[in-house]
């Protein structure tokens, strides 16, 4: 197998250690690995385990490009989470707090995006 690093939990630590590993297989379904520790006692029953990507460090990758793309991931998934957190408040707001746009609002917006506006979108505004 390639020759890699996840974590590993076991009863004793929670939080996890890096361990060396091989990868087994790949399943494109559900885009997991399927990984083997090395130097884990077989009594554990798990010396292997699916894994996501984010969860593992091929020994040939370059560390640093690998944390920038964890870091990335997980601040993109804050991000997905404050929007969906946001629409849900939003969608939950009773109707009647919303007022509706008068015309001279509308008038005023339109005055203030004109340049950037196209007249061919016009009709949406009607």
């Amino acid at each position: 197998g390639t020759p890699a690093k996840t974590k590993y939990y076991d009863q004793n630590n929670l939080e996890g250690e890096w361990r060396e590993c091989v990868v087994l297989s790949y399943n494109s379904n559900e885009q997991t690995y399927l990984v083997e520790w090395k130097n884990v006692p077989r009594k554990h029953n798990e010396p292997e385990k699916w894994v996501k990507r984010l969860n593992l460090l091929f020994d040939l990758e370059d560390d640093e490009q690998w944390k920038d793309r964890v870091r990335q991931a997980h601040e993109l998934r804050d991000h997905a989470e404050g929007q969906m957190r946001l629409h849900l408040y939003i969608d939950g707001m009773p109707d009647e707090y919303v007022a509706p746009i008068d015309e001279d609002q509308v008038d005023r917006i339109l005055a203030l995006v004109a340049d950037e506006f196209p007249l061919a979108h016009l009709h949406v505004t009607e």
